[in-house]
This record gives structure tokens, C-alpha cells and sequence, in this order.
């Protein structure tokens, strides 16, 4: 999945994103759900430090 696939099926703004990525932005509450949606987590697994380092693997491969 590339970012832009990612973008658009969390219903979000690819910039955005990319902010988000690089660690320019906070995110919030709200945003994590959408991602955490659009990579077919369940929510509170999300939060889960296992998962969590799977996210941020799988940003860092959209770099």
C-alpha cells in the first residue's frame, strides 16, 4: 500500500499524512482511529507497543 492508497482510504489529505510521518504534526485521537482503520487494526491494538512499532515500520517503508 503506498501513502497515497493509505491517504485515501483513511479519507485523509496525503500532505497531511506525510506531516504526520515525518513527525511534523500531532496527531490526534480522531486521526490514529482513521489510520488504525484504513490499515484494518482494531483500535485499541493500536496503542499496543507491538503494533504500535509495526505502524511505524510501515510509515517509514512509504518514505
Amino acid at each position: 500500500m503506498t501513502g497515497e492508497d493509505l491517504a485515501h482510504k483513511a479519507k485523509m489529505n496525503r500532505t497531511h499524512l506525510g506531516e504526520i510521518e515525518r513527525g511534523e504534526v500531532t496527531i490526534s485521537y480522531f486521526t490514529l482511529l482513521k489510520i488504525s482503520n484504513a490499515l484494518e487494526l482494531e483500535s485499541p491494538n493500536i496503542l499496543c507497543s507491538e503494533v504500535n512499532a509495526e505502524v511505524k515500520n510501515f510509515l517509514n517503508e512509504l518514505n
